[in-house]
């Protein structure tokens, strides 16, 4: 319940990126997650917004001073045909969430930079949990990906089981109606 009062107070910021850094907040704590990145879609193309990873002490983007400069991810190839060779731009296709156990095992995506992410800070990618948000008229706002999920008594990486899931969807669905409010806010006071 706390999580979703802190997301719609945090529909009132002026600053998205404050707005993101509450959301980014709530999901890592209702799922005990490790890191995650999340995407809005502009322009058929999903841009970073912020992402966080607790053991790497890592924060990119949002209201942090670490510039976040990942090129977006295009929804559709050079030819016009949907793009879905990248878990989080084939949910925002799908409006359909994805759980992986190891995204390791995975060969229907391309996991190249979680590769190269990983090799290079000595990290290890693992369970991921890519969810899209949802508005209230069922369009695509945006992706989560909220991964390695952390068990709270044992403090050991888990999978993400159904009750995170269940948690995580529910949550994911009122955080699409919060930015649908937001962006009517910000088209009302643009009028005046």
């Amino acid at each position: 319940l706390h999580a979703y009062r802190e997301i719609a107070r945090a529909i009132s910021y002026e600053d998205n990126n404050e707005f993101y850094e509450v959301l980014t907040d709530q999901v890592l704590n209702i799922s005990n997650a490790d890191g995650i990145s999340i995407y809005s879609l502009e322009n058929n193309e999903l841009n970073f917004r912020i992402m966080k990873n607790r053991s790497l002490h890592c924060h990119l983007g949002g209201s942090s001073e670490n510039e976040l400069n990942f090129p977006p991810l295009k929804l559709y190839n050079d030819d016009g045909a949907e793009n879905h060779a990248n878990i989080s731009v084939h949910v925002a296709h799908t409006a359909q969430a994805l759980y992986l156990d190891d995204a390791y095992d995975s060969t229907d995506f391309d996991f190249t930079g979680m590769r190269v992410f990983d090799e290079k800070l000595g990290y290890r990618s693992k369970a991921f949990a890519t969810i899209p948000i949802i508005d209230y008229t069922d369009k695509v706002q945006g992706v989560i990906q909220v991964i390695n999920p952390i068990d709270f008594e044992t403090d050991k990486l888990i999978v993400f089981n159904a009750d995170i899931i269940t948690d995580l969807q529910n949550f994911n669905r009122h955080v699409g109606s919060y930015i649908s409010q937001k962006r009517l806010l910000v088209e009302i006071n643009n009028m005046f």
